[in-house]
Parts: structure tokens; sequence; C-alpha cells
């Protein structure tokens, strides 16, 4: 018998922050003690990010593909307990 996969849709952001683009989780809090969400970059991946990055350029769907592409290779696949996120750009 097959096991249901559990979906959900992560918000994700990308922008254009020092000529760096970043992919901001909004909804993702970093940890429980304060404010900062979750970021992803392609040099040092998943990190903490002040929600103040949000209000940098949006980046454009060519200068985010590459990391849009990683992105969905790691939440679009049920590797870990059956679930797939599905990645809602804002």
């Amino acid at each position: 018998m097959k096991q249901k996969l559990d979906c959900s849709e992560l918000k994700v952001k990308f922008v254009k922050h020092e000529e760096e683009i970043l992919a901001l989780f909004p909804t993702e809090k970093w940890t429980n003690f304060n404010n900062n969400i979750t970021c992803y970059a392609r040099v040092g991946q998943h990190g903490e990010a002040s929600r103040e990055l949000l209000n940098c350029k949006r980046a454009k769907p060519s200068e985010y593909y590459p990391l849009l592409k990683e992105l969905r290779g790691i939440y679009e696949n049920p590797v870990f307990d059956n679930k797939i996120f599905i990645l809602k750009i804002i």
C-alpha cells in the first residue's frame, strides 16, 4: 500500500542583496528567540536572515532560476517522511 504524501505550500521571495541572489522564506522563523527568518543562498545554503532583507530589490526570474531549481530539488522531493513542499514565489 502506498503512503499518502503530505504536501504543504512554502512561500519564497527571491531578492538581490549585494550582488547575491537570496531565497527568503518569510513564514519560516529561523529560531524562536528572535524575529529572523530562514534564507537560502548558493554559498552557505540555509541560514538566518533579517526580515529587513525582504525589502531588497526583487530578483528577476533569469537571476533566480538556478537557485529555484536547486530549491525544488530539496523541497519538492518526498525524501523525508513523505513530505513535499510546493514552492510559491511571492
